[in-house]
């Protein structure tokens, strides 16, 4: 905040966006939404968990933000419910190797993600508006990003990834039984591909099988 004469200037810039996703792991066809089993069996941490997963092929590796919930938020059921913590990255328009502003937020189980109130749009600090690249990162699951630049701004940006309209090539699957993408599940140890080393990792990371996520 800059004050100038009488007036109070706020310094800060941030985008807002409005993203929809499913993750394979957690997707019931049958209800058209993701499972809540984590939360339903006090599995989210309040705190966001990306400080201590790694991403081995992307720089910066970690996530070292402070971004943490009231833990009433997880007590919403429903098609609201939270799913889990998703980490969000707003990348150079020209260059997605370069990571310009990052927020981890919320996923609910109809697919949109939401900020630390578990209802809001999300806001990205310290962005300027602009043209990004836009990717989302879940912890057993590949990421995927828009294929090309969006405008970002303090109005808010849509992104509907389910339809798979702006996403890197192969970045996702149609979900079995529907006609709707979602993350590829698998990718527990966050190295960027699905193979035999990731079979641990998923057994051990909340107590509960893929299936069952």
């Amino acid at each position: 905040i800059i004050n100038i004469g009488n007036f109070i200037v706020s310094s800060s810039s941030f985008v807002k966006v409005a993203s929809k996703l499913f993750l394979e792991g957690a997707y019931v066809v049958a209800d058209g939404l993701m499972r809540d089993v984590l939360r339903a069996n006090n599995k989210l941490p309040t705190a966001q968990p990306y400080g201590t997963l790694t991403f081995t092929n992307r720089n910066p590796v970690a996530y070292n933000g402070n971004e943490q919930v009231n833990a009433s938020v997880f007590s919403v059921s429903g098609s609201d419910a939270i799913v889990d913590w998703v980490l969000l990255e707003v990348r150079n328009s020209s260059d997605p190797s370069i990571v310009v502003g990052r927020k981890a937020a919320l996923i609910q189980r109809d697919g949109n993600i939401v900020d630390l109130d578990g209802i809001s749009d999300v806001r990205i600090d310290e962005i300027p508006s602009g043209n990004y690249l836009f990717a989302v990162r879940h912890r057993v699951h590949l990421a995927t990003r828009t294929s090309t630049p969006l405008s970002f701004s303090e109005t808010l940006t849509p992104i509907d990834f389910t339809n798979n309209s702006n996403s890197v090539s192969n970045s996702q699957k149609i979900l079995s039984g529907t006609s709707v993408y979602g993350l590829k599940a698998g990718d527990s140890n966050r190295d960027g591909r699905n193979s035999v080393l990731d079979i641990n990792p998923i057994g051990s990371a909340w107590n509960t099988s893929l299936a069952n996520f």
